[in-house]
């Protein structure tokens, strides 16, 4: 995009919609309220398109490592891509093993909504209602149970 005064209108745009996915990166958790629903639904299998995607056991610590990364504020203005990902979540020696599995896991978080792929480039972005599950979650499995 070239900086001239006739792409001014595009430039609103992208600071329109960085703006809004930075306000609703902060959401309020309700540290009393739970939303059931959705974890129920993230935790259960779905099937989209002829395809069965697995739900996720949110007490597993690959998945909880899973959404610790991706709801990370880094990634909220320019998103992220599998290699941003696998380089967190996997060693520093990645086969190609690894490499179709967490492909695997972004197909499943897309068939959830919890995150949605920008059009013609690979990068992902957290959507609200999987910002909103990804933060209960992390939230209420990293809460002390009192006795």
């Amino acid at each position: 995009m070239g900086k001239s005064i006739a792409n001014l209108y595009r430039y609103v745009e992208i600071s329109k919609s960085i703006t809004k996915r930075y306000i609703e990166a902060l959401p309020e958790i309700d540290m009393d309220k739970v939303p059931i629903n959705e974890i129920k639904s993230v935790s259960s299998s779905i099937i989209v398109n002829d395809r069965r995607y697995t739900g996720f056991n949110i007490l597993s610590e690959e998945t909880l490592k899973l959404f610790k990364i991706i709801s990370s504020g880094e990634y909220l203005i320019n998103g992220f891509s599998n290699k941003i990902i696998r380089d967190f979540f996997f060693s520093k020696e990645v086969s190609k093993k690894e490499i179709n599995k967490m492909t695997r896991l972004l197909c499943k978080l897309r068939a959830h909504g919890i995150i949605k792929k920008v059009p013609n480039k690979n990068k992902y972005y957290l959507t609200t209602n999987g910002r909103k599950i990804t933060n209960s979650i992390l939230v209420y499995t990293r809460k002390e149970l009192l006795n």
